[in-house]
């Protein structure tokens, strides 16, 4: 039980997979755009989504060149 909670606990943190979870969240709420008049655009859960996903993004993103940095920096 425990190495299964140490697995998933990896897997979530892991910010190669946030940044393609955060990547399908903008895809979302890109698509209720194109979806929608717009004449007719109204502010939808999806665009909430999306914001979400923006951040979740620059986090991820911002973990990686973290990350860049601390091996190119081994002294």
């Amino acid at each position: 039980m425990k190495n299964g909670i140490s697995f998933l606990s990896k897997i979530i943190e892991a910010p190669f997979v946030n940044l393609i979870v955060s990547i399908g969240l903008i895809i979302i709420g890109i698509e209720e755009l194109y979806e929608a008049d717009v004449l007719h655009l109204a502010i939808h859960w999806k665009h909430g989504i999306s914001l979400y996903g923006v951040l979740m993004c620059i986090q991820a993103v911002y973990k990686i060149l973290k990350g860049g940095v601390k091996v190119f920096n081994v002294n």
